[in-house]
């Protein structure tokens, strides 16, 4: 996360997007699980 971070200032929304895709996918899991 750090090297994309630090190379695009704007990707902050993209790396908190990310974030929410795992997040969920967890959830997903724990669900199924």
């Amino acid at each position: 996360w750090v090297a994309i971070r630090g190379r695009k200032g704007g990707s902050t929304l993209v790396v908190a997007a990310i974030h929410a895709l795992l997040s969920f996918a967890e959830n997903e899991q724990q669900r199924l699980a």
